[in-house]
Order: C-alpha cells, then sequence, then structure tokens
C-alpha cells in the first residue's frame, strides 16, 4: 500500500549501505513490512488525513479539527518510533492526505516546515504525493522519540553501575576490607535511576500537534 523501499536509484544510499546491508533507515521500514506482514500494525507512525472529512482515514493517529481549512490537531498512538540517516536526519512518520484538492502543498508542524524523505531538500510536493503519502524528516514525534531512547540508555547505564560496579571485589566480596568503605556510594544511583524512570514515563506519552498543509506556488 505504501511506498517504504525506494524506487530511486539516487536515493538508495538511503537504505542500503554498498548496495547490500540495510542502513539504520532500511532496517526501519523493514520493520514495518515484517510488522504487516505478520498481521501486526508496523511500527513506523502513519498519520493519514482525510480532507474531505477532516478525520483520521486508516492511520494511527487522533485527528481533530485545528479550526482552519487544512489545518489539524494530531495525536499519535503509540508515540512512533524514528531512525537515523547518514547525515543525522531523524526519518519518522509517514502522513498522507486523502481527497486533498490539487495543487502544490507544503507541511508544517507546529508552525515548522517539514522536509520529506523521498524528495530530500524540497518542501512543496503536488497532491498526488501526499495521497500516496511521505516520511518527513526531523517532526516533533521523532525528536521526542529521540529523546526517549537517549534517556532510556542513559537510565540503564545508571542501573549497570548501580547493579554491578567495576570495583564489586572492593567493595562487597573478598577485598572490601582494602575499600569496602566506599560501598556507601552505590546506593546513591537508586534517586538517580528513579528521576531517569520519571522522565522516561513522561517522554513516552504522545503530544498534540497542530499539521497545517499550505497551498504554495511550485
Amino acid at each position: 500500500m505504501f511506498d517504504w523501499l525506494p524506487t530511486d536509484t539516487d536515493r538508495e544510499d538511503l537504505y542500503f549501505e554498498s548496495g547490500m546491508h540495510p542502513t539504520a533507515v532500511g532496517y526501519h521500514s523493514m520493520e514495518t513490512l515484517w510488522s504487516r506482514a505478520l498481521g501486526g500494525p508496523g511500527t513506523v507512525g502513519v498519520v493519514d488525513i482525510d480532507v474531505s472529512t477532516g478525520k483520521e482515514g486508516f492511520g494511527r493517529a487522533v485527528v481533530e479539527s485545528a479550526g482552519s481549512p487544512l489545518s489539524y490537531k494530531v495525536t499519535e498512538r503509540p508515540l512512533p518510533s524514528c531512525s537515523k540517516t547518514w547525515e543525522g536526519e531523524l526519518l519518522g512518520s509517514l502522513v498522507m492526505f486523502r481527497n486533498l484538492p490539487e495543487g502544490n502543498y507544503s507541511l508544517r508542524i507546529d508552525g515548522k516546515l517539514m522536509r520529506t524523505q523521498t524528495t530530500g531538500s524540497k518542501t512543496v510536493l503536488p497532491t498526488e504525493r501526499w495521497r500516496q503519502g511521505v516520511s518527513i524528516y526531523n517532526d516533533p514525534d521523532s525528536e521526542q522519540f529521540e529523546q526517549l531512547r537517549r534517556t532510556i540508555i542513559e537510565k540503564n547505564q545508571l542501573y549497570f553501575h548501580r547493579w554491578r560496579p567495576q570495583n564489586v571485589t572492593y567493595l562487597f566480596l573478598f577485598r572490601k576490607h582494602e575499600q569496602g568503605n566506599n560501598a556507601v556510594e552505590i546506593p546513591k544511583f537508586d534517586p538517580l535511576v528513579e528521576a531517569k524512570e520519571k522522565e522516561i514515563a513522561k517522554l513516552r506519552v504522545p503530544r498534540e500537534h497542530v499539521f497545517e498543509l499550505v497551498p504554495e506556488k511550485k
């Protein structure tokens, strides 16, 4: 249904390294294909808006009118995953608009102009491309997901040092008579881990964003 993998030869490097090994973006796209093939919903977010009704078409988002034409309040469910390209871009949700009037449009999310995966630096696309669906770079949900990922890694590192300190032999085992007095430092990791857990709990909750299609002259 969606064009998840590249058809243009000039974009193959986005998905494959040396034409053979998938990049992070390649694995990210195939993850969705495998999930759908096994009957799952896929893990890449899909924002599919029916312009004629102003409601969700097929996607995984809650869509409401933002009070003006072609402007919508969108909350994805759940928070979609993302991946990084070689250039460090965050490749996020697939966005599509059904029953969109003919013309050329750019997409702004919370006022920020979005760039799309298949067109590189281009921001203005014709109606047909928006109908087909395009993945966007560095959207707010991708940035939130990346922040969540980094926070989880930081929490895991803190927990690892709490669970298995490097000098465990000197702190708790047969050489603790040498440096065992320093063992009092280890429980101090607990509040740090707890703080990260609270941060993770907030970051994992999807947030509302305003999607606005803006008619443009190409």
